[in-house]
């Protein structure tokens, strides 16, 4: 019995250790450039959207080195001549062209060998260490695609990409689609949407706010004309709670724009130490501090509490200066540092996992340990 249930922990240590992943929440801030080019990292988000082939590990080291995260983009319904896997794909999978994209074609995405090499461009986002993957043109049933593909084959062929992400601890975004949400939902852990104003389809992305999911979004200067001022489009997306910046088509690094104000993070607070003793008696006064003893026979003040944290400047906002607050007697509080108005924004702390809410207990060391333990114990 008892080694039945040591097996069966161990089991469940290494699903909770193969889980982890990143689940992005509204009101994050992205930027999105996938031209090629070396990425802007003076721009300062919590997630880059760039591309898994161009994209070298080490600017994806210096993304999480920043506290930010990484979306790889590659496209996971057509063909494109200038990737360095264009060889794999067999000439029957390849469709009609992409209506002002050349070199691109639709993919036949029924074919078992596109979805082996989309298995193998999954592979390559771990290797790159990317936090997530943001598979395009997966909407081939509306498409003039060349092949008889139907709704219940995308539908399909979405599950299965992000099934395979999931397998790799990759997060994954839906990409536009939008009319099949509420099938795909519940499989997807972002939405990334390109001119849902333009179109006047915006609301067909508030399932994934309903459901606590971030809906990145993006319109391009080419369309003002259509949708009006920032301002006014702004005001819609801000109200649905998605996170939309403003681009042009050649998504270079700038122009860049955000639709929201995002908040920097206040610096964290030292706790106190704890009041009980030790085997080798009181804990010493913190360092610079000499707190008067207590008189004899009385039990020790209590510390006093941590100030509270100041407001500080939204991203790319002129930084408003916040008076110290001061800490009660006995020890007098530090002075909370204001930043100058040139002291670069600086993102929310990247956590290593991400299970449920945005900060969630990293798991994957200690269920590794408690595996290992387990299996010593049993073996």
């Amino acid at each position: 019995m008892a080694r039945t249930l040591l097996l069966a922990l161990t089991t469940l240590s290494l699903i909770l250790a193969a889980t982890a992943l990143w689940q992005p929440r509204p009101k994050t801030s992205w930027q999105y450039q996938i031209d090629g080019k070396e990425i802007d990292l003076t721009i300062e988000v919590q997630a880059y959207d760039i591309d898994l082939f161009d994209t070298p590990k080490s600017t994806i080291d210096a993304i999480h080195a920043k506290g930010s995260y990484a979306i790889c983009y590659f496209s996971a319904g057509s063909y494109e001549n200038w990737r360095p896997d264009k060889n794999d794909f067999p000439a029957s999978a390849l469709g009609k062209p992409l209506d002002g994209w050349e070199g691109e074609r639709w993919l036949d995405t029924n074919n078992a060998q596109v979805r082996t090499i989309m298995m193998k461009r999954m592979d390559l986002a771990v290797s790159k260490g990317c936090d997530a993957v943001e598979p395009d043109n997966v909407d081939g049933y509306v498409q003039d695609s060349g092949f008889k593909l139907t709704a219940a084959d995308t539908i399909d062929y979405n599950r299965f990409i992000a099934s395979e992400a999931h397998k790799r601890n990759l997060a994954v975004g839906l990409k536009n689609n939008l009319k099949q949400i509420p099938d795909l939902v519940a499989s997807f852990d972002f939405a990334v949407n390109e001119q849902c104003n333009v179109y006047k389809e915006c609301a067909l992305l508030v399932p994934f706010v309903q459901a606590n999911k971030a809906v990145f979004g993006v319109e391009y200067e080419e369309d003002q004309s259509k949708i009006g001022s920032m301002n006014t489009w702004c005001t819609t997306v801000n109200s649905l709670n998605f996170d939309f910046i403003l681009k042009n088509l050649d998504l270079h690094a700038r122009p860049f724009s955000q639709c929201r104000t995002y908040t920097k993070p206040p610096a964290p607070t030292p706790s106190p130490a704890p009041a009980f003793p030790s085997a080798s008696g009181p804990a010493p006064p913190p360092s610079g501090t000499a707190p008067p003893p207590p008189p004899s026979g009385t039990a020790p003040p209590p510390p006093p509490s941590p100030a509270a944290s100041p407001v500080l400047p939204s991203f790319g906002s002129t930084p408003v200066p916040v008076p110290p607050v001061p800490a009660p007697p006995p020890a007098p509080a530090s002075p909370v540092a204001t930043p100058s108005p040139a002291e670069p924004p600086v993102p929310p702390p990247r956590p290593t996992t991400h299970l449920g809410e945005n900060a969630a207990p990293a798991l994957l060391p200690s269920a590794l340990l408690l595996a290992a333990i387990l299996a010593c114990l049993l073996f």
